[in-house]
């Protein structure tokens, strides 16, 4: 929905999940899904992911909406 970025050199396992939107936010802010909310109608989220040069994302990882990962991470 916003965008996924991934670097040069980027070494990615199995079974990685990247996303850059979710139903709901829940970041702390006026815009925050309330939890008792049905997921299906809460509005969708989206922010950047960005994945920087020469990154290792082990097995299982999930990377969710607005991570930064940055260099050699």
């Amino acid at each position: 929905m916003e965008s996924v970025k991934i670097g040069n050199n980027v070494l990615l396992a199995s079974k990685i999940y990247i996303s850059d939107c979710s139903h709901g936010s829940y970041c702390g802010d006026e815009n925050d899904s309330p939890p008792n909310t049905i997921p299906a109608v809460r509005p969708v989220f989206a922010k950047p992911v960005i994945i920087a040069d020469n990154v290792w994302l082990g097995e299982f990882v999930s990377v969710l909406p607005g991570v930064t990962i940055r260099k050699g991470t």
